[in-house]
């Protein structure tokens, strides 16, 4: 199978069944002048990675457009909608989320608020151009189980 790259608003989601796949495909990308935000890891059986979009030149191409059930707002609970006014963006993509806001502090306020709903962050917290972009996943934690502390 080839690498399935997602245009993913604000970065390129690469994913294959292999390492190696995944690691070539993102060379390509990267001498295009792009820059990574997820080194390639293991999600489930495929291999994941994420870099920034390449400067537009020759022969893009990007195989596959995320659909807008794949790639949406992360619709935060009314209390934190106008609490989090911090100007980022949180696009989900599966159990991940990519955070885009205008500067590294917004994002990292973004996180924090993320990390509270059980997200971790994977990677670096990322510039690119005038946005700041870090991707979050969720923790694989069955939060039904735990016990409640009074």
């Amino acid at each position: 199978m080839a690498v399935r790259v997602f245009d993913a608003v604000d970065c390129l989601m690469l994913i294959g069944e292999s390492r190696r796949e995944v690691d070539r495909a993102l060379a390509k990308y990267l001498g295009r002048g792009a820059t990574v935000i997820l080194e390639p890891r293991a999600n489930g059986t495929r291999w994941i990675a994420a870099c920034t979009l390449a400067p537009q030149g020759d022969g893009l191409e990007v195989t596959d457009r995320l659909k807008a059930t794949e790639l949406r707002e992360e619709p935060a609970d009314a209390r934190s909608v106008s609490t989090l006014n911090d100007g980022c963006r949180v696009t989900a993509v599966g159990a991940m989320r990519i955070v885009s806001g205008p500067g590294s502090r917004q994002v990292s306020g973004r996180l924090q608020s993320l990390a509270i709903m059980g997200y971790r962050l994977v990677g670096e917290i990322v510039q690119y151009k005038s946005k700041w972009i870090a991707i979050v996943e969720a923790q694989l934690t069955d939060r039904a189980r735990q016990a409640y502390r009074w």
